[in-house]
């Protein structure tokens, strides 16, 4: 009962007394790859009182937070200000008719003039007409709104001048109010208890308007030697800030309400309840492609060649979300900031990786020919010349594009996935053309079998396959080769890693891969041999 006695007394006392405008001051601004960002914002207060914020925020429904070490109650409304009035070219005529003004031009032969505006007596009769006297639709169509003014004429001592609005810089009347009264969103923080030495309010909340883009540059050296730099693209679409610490965040978020604005920024009820009952499209569709932290879908031939135990790295929190401090850093909104944020060199091995896709649908039929001429890199089966190195940066790569390069010269570019520290990437550079390469499937002469399942009946049907690499270069090469098919693995010749994929879970076939790893000298040849059955629908 005493708190809300306190509270009532504090919300009557906001109603008489003076309420004092205060600035706050972003103390730092911690932004994810999707446009989100979390905003600290700090008030000082010096006594008790009713304190009063222009700047009001837009938070994410569920994130905005208080702290302070005085008690505050915090209210959103509106006051009514003076702002400047909105001024068009097209407006010139109308505003300041019959006005004394001072108009300064623009280009190289700049001048000052002074005068009377002259009314355009023609114009507004005209423009009058248009809007109200034709009764055609189509033609009021075209012609709604003011027209525009093209032409300003101005009596001056010297005579009368007619000047095109276009050339004028700037102009202004002393006889003219320049201001409007409008009612703008503030809040309002009564505050009491506050200590001899003033207090602090501290604001925190999740807003959109900020955003980071991450890039690696990869320089190649001797001795299998790369050097490699992170780099940030900060763009900041939020609000003002002289100086504050930026923090950029890797990783994938679960953001339930992040399309949701709070009801502290006067949001209305009606909007407020329609934007829970929408699906969370809005701004969580931009995480897919800019936050996504691993790619573990086999139909992407470049995230399924990677196994599971290439992310074997350390992850130091516990929770895969790094926050990385840039230091303090002053950007007006619509600004963009561009620098280097870690660099580091390791080892790496370069490589020909060749992917060859799984080419049946989860029935075991072969995918038909336009599925595959609509997704030519998911089916494709190209070689790659590549480097597989280990995160040598402290903190983990985020999803991000990495640029290749040797010598200075650009070799390609390629998108890199979440890496923990100490765990291995793989890069494609550009398409290897200098190995001969054949692969080739074809069924097992036998009689088939009819297996009988979930009431479907289905072949069983024995396949062979066999891949033929020749190294026509020079220098010898390690060739990494991954096989995805659907079915059950009958054998296969040399040394391989078989992999059961997690895609074969809804399949009646399993789906596996298998990945070789041989080292051909120059003019070396080699053939694979696997077999497996399949079950067709």
């Amino acid at each position: 009962m005493k708190k809300l006695q306190v509270i009532a007394m504090l919300v009557a006392f906001s109603m008489t007394a003076k309420e004092i405008e205060v600035q706050s001051k972003i103390e730092s601004v911690s932004m994810f790859k999707n446009g989100l960002g979390v905003v600290s914002r700090v008030i000082k207060i010096p006594k008790n009182g009713i304190y009063l914020l222009k700047d009001l925020p837009r938070p994410v429904h569920g994130t905005f937070w208080l702290e302070s070490d005085a008690r505050v109650v915090t209210r959103s409304t509106k006051r009514e200000f003076d702002v400047p009035t909105p001024l068009s070219k097209r407006g010139l005529i109308s505003r300041y008719a019959g006005k004394k003004v001072i108009i300064q031009t623009m280009g190289e032969n700049s001048r000052t003039l002074k005068g009377l505006v002259i009314p355009d007596k023609l114009k507004e009769d005209e423009q009058w007409s248009r809007r109200y006297q034709q009764p055609n639709y189509y033609y009021n169509r075209a012609n709604t709104g003011p027209l525009k003014d093209n032409f300003i004429t101005i009596k001056t001592q010297t005579g009368v001048l007619t000047l095109k609005t276009s050339l004028i810089a700037t102009i202004s009347s002393v006889s003219i109010n320049t201001s409007e009264k409008k009612m703008q969103p503030v809040m309002l923080f009564t505050v009491s208890n506050v200590p001899q030495n003033g207090a602090i309010i501290t604001l925190s909340y999740l807003s959109t308007g900020v955003s980071w883009a991450p890039s690696y540059k990869i320089d190649l050296l001797k001795n299998d030697k790369l050097s490699i730099v992170q780099k940030a693209v900060i763009k900041n679409e939020l609000t003002n800030f002289p100086k504050a610490e930026l923090k950029l965040i890797s990783g994938y978020p679960h953001i339930q309400f992040s399309h949701v604005d709070s009801l502290v920024s006067l949001n209305t009820l009606s909007s407020f309840f329609q934007q829970l009952g929408q699906r969370n499209t809005s701004r969580n569709g931009r995480q897919m492609v800019t936050q996504q932290a691993m790619m573990n879908n086999v139909g992407n031939n470049r995230a399924a060649s990677r196994s599971i135990r290439d992310f074997s790295g350390e992850s130091k929190n516990g929770v895969d979300i790094h926050y990385q401090s840039i230091g303090q850093h002053a950007l007006d909104k619509g600004d963009a900031l561009s620098l280097s944020v870690a660099k580091a060199e390791t080892k790496y091995e370069r490589l020909i990786h060749w992917s060859i896709a799984d080419n049946r649908t989860a029935n075991g039929r072969y995918i038909a020919d336009y599925e595959r001429r609509q997704n030519p890199e998911k089916y494709g089966n190209s070689m790659w010349d590549s480097i597989r190195f280990k995160n040598p940066l402290k903190f983990p790569m985020t999803t991000g594009v990495a640029s290749i390069y040797e010598n200075k010269r650009f070799l390609g570019q390629n998108i890199s996935y979440w890496v923990n520290p100490g765990g291995k990437n793989l890069l494609h550079i550009t398409k290897a053309l200098s190995i001969a390469k054949i692969h080739s499937e074809k069924e097992i002469e036998h009689k088939r079998e009819s297996v009988r399942l979930h009431g479907h009946s289905y072949s069983k049907v024995k396949v062979e396959g066999r891949i033929f690499v020749k190294n026509t270069c020079n220098s010898p090469i390690k060739l990494c080769i991954d096989r995805a098919f659907s079915g059950q693995l009958i054998k296969v010749s040399h040394k391989a890693d078989s992999e059961l994929l997690e895609a074969g879970v809804y399949s009646i076939n399993e789906r596996r891969k298998l990945s070789w790893e041989l080292d051909l000298k120059a003019g070396e040849e080699k053939e694979l041999v696997y077999s497996y059955s399949v079950l067709v629908y």
